[in-house]
């Protein structure tokens, strides 16, 4: 993809995102901020831990 062509791109998409059509998904619930807080803690411990074996 050339320059010509990424600018295309990224114009159509910003088009399509400020379109009033346009649905944006929704957000993080408290439970799944959660579940990444709680997998990033696992893998880094795992990492950490491995590092130490």
């Amino acid at each position: 993809m050339n320059k010509e062509e990424l600018e295309k791109a990224i114009v159509e998409k910003i088009e399509e995102m400020e379109s009033p059509e346009y649905e944006f998904p929704e957000r993080f619930s408290k439970n799944q901020y959660l579940i990444v807080l709680v997998s990033v803690i696992v893998s880094a411990s795992i990492l950490i831990a491995g590092a130490f074996i």
